[in-house]
């Protein structure tokens, strides 16, 4: 009875971690993922900014009698004035657009964690209100993935971790396809990945979902080695299936149907499952 428990064990196992590790990498996790283009962000910043203006206005952190600051609120509103708080180790959540400096709608404490002012720890931070920029860069930094947006009214930045100017499109890769600007099915980009595969979900094989990151799945497709480098990245319709992977060490999932993809030239065209 032993030796075939063992057996039926040992013919089960890898099956077992395989269909875990997909599962895993299945789920799309929009509270760590990429935040890609979402509806509420297609309304204007104005109606954004005056609907979460009840919750969201950060007003001037008010000290406590221990003499630290307040905690920061979520996201900056319409503060006009330099504002010193707290984040706390599990505020570091929620979508941010830009890198170094954010649109004011995007959550303070995860964008102190990106800029690299606090740790997962958290800590004081000095929030600086600025005006809007045309366009926002999104990049994986510290474990928190931004995203790219385009013009957006208000803006903010860390004391001591930026100067407040706006910025011209970085030749790093995004995070995720989707954040690139006015991304669509012809869209070209050539950018740099780093020589090790970054933190990031893939959906895919060859062709990838648009939310997939960029970079993981240029490790996937063997598009750049180690050493890093640059690589070429197009769009491509959507497909009806996405098949799932493990190639060059980095493991990519099944998926459904999707509106937009993205596969790199030098690997071959585009192909749905």
């Amino acid at each position: 009875m032993r030796r075939l428990l063992s057996l039926a064990l040992a013919a089960i196992t890898p099956l077992g971690l395989s269909v875990l590790a997909v599962t895993a990498s299945c789920k799309k996790d929009q509270s760590t993922a990429v935040p890609t283009p979402r509806d509420e962000r297609a309304a204007a910043p104005e109606d954004r900014l005056a609907a979460s203006a009840s919750a969201a206005v950060l007003t001037p952190a008010v000290p406590r009698a221990d003499g630290d600051p307040s905690a920061c609120d979520t996201r900056l509103g319409r503060q006009g004035a330099p504002v010193t708080c707290m984040c706390a180790p599990d505020a570091m959540t929620g979508p941010v657009w830009g890198s170094d400096i954010y649109t004011t709608d995007s959550a303070i404490c995860a964008a102190a964690l990106h800029a690299g002012v606090v740790t997962r720890a958290g800590g004081a931070v000095v929030v600086v209100p600025t005006g809007g920029c045309r366009t926002y860069n999104g990049v994986t930094r510290n474990g928190i993935s931004s995203g790219a947006w385009g013009e957006y009214e208000s803006s903010f930045y860390f004391k001591g971790y930026g100067d407040g100017k706006c910025q011209t499109e970085t030749p790093g890769c995004p995070g995720a396809f989707g954040q690139i600007l006015n991304v669509s099915a012809a869209t070209v980009r050539e950018c740099d990945c780093g020589p090790k595969p970054p933190d990031g979900s893939v959906w895919g094989t060859a062709i990838y979902t648009s939310d997939s990151s960029i970079c993981a799945a240029a490790w996937h497709a063997g598009a750049v080695t180690t050493r890093g480098g640059k690589v070429t990245v197009k769009g491509a319709p959507g497909c009806g299936s996405y098949k799932g992977s493990v190639q060059n060490g980095v493991a990519s999932a099944d998926w459904g149907s999707y509106q937009l993809s993205f596969f790199f030239p030098a690997k071959g065209p585009a192909k749905c499952p």
